[in-house]
């Protein structure tokens, strides 16, 4: 009788938290969706050159086309940029790329 009870409390708690996961799961897919639309409404903003290497980049980089510039430095492979380097990547629209890993850098 004590293990059915046990066993019972045990089926209970996996059905709730099925269940919680089952509505998170859907919450997520939800708001991927979202944000698969945002990403193409701005991407269609974007040069097609532009777009071309940003999507050559992130396949070629696991996704990751894109380092944001931390003290002068590459987010992504942490390579040191030089003083002229980073001044362009925070002052030009153009794409200014990695010297190192080829990822796309932007200023913070």
């Amino acid at each position: 009788a004590q293990l059915q009870l046990q066993l019972d409390q045990s089926e209970t708690a996996a059905a709730t938290a099925h269940g919680s996961l089952r509505l998170e799961r859907e919450q997520h897919q939800l708001v991927r969706g979202n944000l698969a639309g945002d990403r193409e409404a701005v991407l269609a903003q974007v040069p097609p050159a532009d777009r071309e290497t940003y999507e050559r980049l992130r396949a070629a980089k696991k996704g990751r086309a894109v380092a944001i510039m931390d003290d002068n430095a590459c987010g992504a492979c942490g390579v040191e940029l030089s003083s002229a380097l980073s001044q362009t990547v925070r002052q030009t629209t153009e794409l200014v790329l990695c010297r190192n890993c080829g990822r796309i850098l932007c200023a913070n």
